[in-house]
């Protein structure tokens, strides 16, 4: 990269030079888009080529600590750097271990069971809730329901009409009571914001742990510098995704258009093929055609051109309700995504120590087989259930009415 700048560079001191070609020949470089016959481009030239030389330094900086591994510099910041992520996560008890692998162990332990706490927390706020809610209308549940099922129950009360706003009043101060924040808009109605706080809470449960665990991951991106690098990497991700998506559906995108205004043309174009799809044709042959014609453009899996039509909107509707979730989702980084940003900024710290001790091997050994034992160990429980499951089904095979 740097012979290509510097031979750009020295074209350009060539009497008469070709500017927009140069311009174009960096831009290609350094992937960067330039409009059509701009000349006022050199600032964003600059900023790219900026970002690109930082990026080379940083780059040079980590040769040097390969080629000399376990340096009187490496252990200090490494220690620095764990003793970060120790605060982010609140393990301040390990911060006296003197092992770093200990630490470097115990650490990928805590994310692990931070996402697990984060997740339990808002299942119980969601039950919380539900319960407080319950217990105001008086509803009865079953002990075999789930959240589903007693949230659908809750929303026919709240329905039928026979809530008085006295009655939400009171369901408000209850929730604010058991600290849960009463979700309310300007415009809506209290009863409208009950059942908006309901679905907050109970129904998109999942989201809001996303929601939650994102906030701890990115206490640890930052304390090890790695936040924008992880959210560019989403990005971009994101933006080949959508590029292809809206290729695939015949979309035109506007040029130098930020992402979210991309997503947003391609969630207006999925929703209208839906509703094309939910449209009534007195010709079937023409709904057939057109049908198809959608089908091969999403490259649906098990589609067929000659099944019945309720089949294959059935797989239509499926496939773009499921592109629907990945539009909304693309350029936003997935726990597992952050996790593993972490975990390899992390180990890329500890290999600038050299080669692990002989007793950090062991123990990973030691720990290895343990993993495996225990698998080995539900792995057979998990085929004795099974075994049981069939001893039954051939037993009451032949009795179906002892069956039912």
């Amino acid at each position: 990269l740097l012979q290509k700048i510097r031979a750009l560079n020295a074209q350009c001191c060539a009497e008469e030079p070709d500017v927009k070609v140069e311009q174009d020949g960096l831009a290609l470089i350094l992937r960067i888009r330039l409009d059509d016959g701009a000349m006022e481009e050199h600032p964003a030239l600059k900023t790219a080529m900026y970002k690109r030389f930082r990026s080379l330094e940083y780059l040079d900086e980590e040769l040097k600590d390969i080629r000399t591994p376990d340096h009187l510099k490496a252990m200090p910041e490494v220690l620095e750097k764990l003793s970060d992520v120790e605060k982010a996560l609140d393990m301040d008890d390990l911060i006296s271990q003197e092992d770093v692998y200990y630490r470097r162990r115990a650490i990928s332990e805590a994310i692990q069971a931070s996402m697990k706490k984060a997740r339990q927390q808002q299942e119980e706020v969601a039950l919380k809730v539900l319960k407080t809610v319950e217990d105001m209308l008086k509803i009865e549940v079953n002990n075999e329901d789930d959240k589903t099922a007693r949230l659908a129950r809750v929303r026919t009360k709240l329905d039928g009409g026979d809530v008085s706003e006295a009655m939400v009043d009171e369901i408000e101060h209850s929730l604010r009571k058991e600290d849960i924040t009463f979700w309310s808009r300007m415009g809506n109605t209290k009863l409208q914001d009950l059942q908006r706080s309901l679905d907050f809470y109970v129904e998109k449960v999942e989201r809001v742990t996303i929601i939650e665990q994102k906030k701890i991951l990115k206490i640890v991106e930052d304390r090890l510098h790695i936040y924008g690098f992880v959210g560019d990497e989403a990005n971009e991700r994101g933006t080949a995704f959508v590029a292809k998506l809206a290729n695939d559906l015949g979309v035109i995108l506007r040029r130098k258009a930020q992402l979210s205004e991309n997503k947003y043309v391609l969630e207006n174009k999925i929703l209208a093929i839906l509703a094309e799809v939910d449209e009534a044709f007195d010709n079937e042959d023409v709904r057939r055609s057109r049908n198809n014609e959608i089908a091969h453009q999403l490259n649906i899996e098990s589609y067929k051109d000659d099944a019945s039509i309720d089949d294959q909107n059935i797989l239509i509707e499926q496939k773009l309700l499921q592109l629907c979730e990945e539009v909304l989702k693309s350029g936003f980084a997935t726990i597992d995504e952050h996790i593993t940003a972490i975990n390899a900024e992390l180990d890329w710290q500890m290999a600038r120590l050299g080669p692990k001790p002989r007793y950090v091997l062991d123990r990973e050994l030691a720990s290895a087989r343990q993993t495996i034992q225990k698998a080995e160990s539900e792995l057979a429980a998990a085929q004795r259930r099974l075994n049981t499951i069939r001893g039954k089904h051939i037993l009451f095979a032949g009795r179906p009415a002892e069956l039912q």
